[in-house]
């Protein structure tokens, strides 16, 4: 299984950790992760507007 047909899986049931797991291993594995550093700037500056948009969304 491709890792782009292993995520669709992970997607089409969110309630299977363990396919979830063979898939963040797998994307490590590949070099497909990315990380992040939530010191930066730019984080810094976006999550307080994630919040406000989080607080604004509505399910319908």
């Amino acid at each position: 299984m491709s890792l782009n047909e292993l995520r669709l899986c992970v997607l089409s049931h969110r309630e299977d950790i363990r396919a979830f797991h063979a898939y963040i291993d797998r994307s490590k594995s590949e070099g497909s992760m990315i990380t992040i550093n939530p010191n930066k700037e730019v984080w810094l500056l976006l999550t307080p507007m994630m919040k406000i948009g989080k607080k604004n969304f509505k399910r319908q």
